[in-house]
């Protein structure tokens, strides 16, 4: 690949953008990143900030061709950096060193969009098991992967962690938001498994109340712990220095998939289960300083 024609005023701006955008977002994670090296700090703020973008358009109101164009869009960017062309956007110039210090695979950028334009549809509805994985790596493993490069993990342990913690971290999600995504009428519990338990036509206004539900989501939520286990297997033969901010992630989710599955599926929890920001706070310390 060829370095993309940027200056270095407009390299420095797009570096402070991303930083700004992890910033303000909240996460906790921004402080594992900040104790990172100067390099590896940057190439994951400009990660995060790619994805925090490309998620924001697929989950904003407005027509689903608006928000297809707009992915599509960056899209063209990221073909534009590995052609050694300026990008538009702030968030795909910031990508610009990340790309060539860590090799960063363009499909892994584009899995991420691919995962979007999933979610900037109408209506989501996952098929069968093989689809949801299809779009847990999509939308999750892929980032694992730009990640783990940057951690400097060799390609199979990176994969392997990429694979698991990234599985672990997006069914947690997903099983948080049933109720939630229902309303958005999206559903990413799997329909073959959710015909298995009694439940042929889901409607998105009862999913979240229906028997069925509680059959699947314990089954995702044993698959969910299984990922994290294999997750902790990988990491426990890394440096931690290398891996703060998946340990820092592994701790918070874990966390979060404790209080979900205590909550129970049946009924399914009327308000969305969380970790308070003091928790998380602490979870983030412990984890990010050790």
């Amino acid at each position: 690949m060829q370095f993309a024609n940027v200056n270095r005023s407009g390299e420095l701006a797009a570096k402070r953008y991303a930083e700004t955008l992890v910033a303000n977002s909240g996460s906790a994670f921004f402080w594992a990143m900040r104790r990172m090296l100067p390099a590896k700090r940057d190439a994951m703020y400009a990660i995060y900030a790619f994805c925090r973008e490309v998620d924001d358009i697929a989950d904003e109101p407005g027509e689903t061709s608006r928000k297809q164009e707009s992915l599509n869009g960056y899209r063209r960017d990221v073909e534009r950096l590995y052609r050694g062309e300026e990008p538009a956007r702030a968030t795909v110039r910031a990508l610009v060193r990340p790309v060539l210090d860590y090799e960063l695979a363009e499909s892994d950028l584009n899995c991420v969009i691919d995962g979007m334009m999933t979610d900037a549809a109408p209506s989501v509805r996952i098929p069968d098991e093989a689809a949801l994985a299809t779009y847990v790596d999509r939308v999750a493993c892929s980032v694992g992967r730009m990640s783990c490069r940057v951690f400097g993990l060799d390609c199979e342990t990176g994969r392997q962690l990429a694979a698991s913690l990234g599985s672990a971290l997006q069914l947690t999600n997903i099983l948080r938001d049933v109720r939630e995504d229902a309303r958005r009428n999206r559903i990413y519990l799997p329909a073959s498994a959710l015909r298995e338990a009694g439940l042929e036509c889901p409607r998105t206004d009862t999913l979240a109340d229906q028997p069925a539900v509680d059959i699947v989501c314990q089954g995702l939520s044993a698959n969910a712990w299984t990922h994290f286990a294999a997750a902790d297997r990988i990491m426990g033969a890394c440096r931690p220095q290398d891996i703060r901010p998946a340990r820092m992630m592994r701790a918070v989710y874990g966390k979060l998939l404790e209080r979900i599955v205590g909550a129970g599926f049946s009924p399914f929890p009327s308000e969305r289960i969380s970790i308070g920001s003091f928790r998380k706070a602490c979870l983030a310390l412990r984890h990010g300083l050790f």
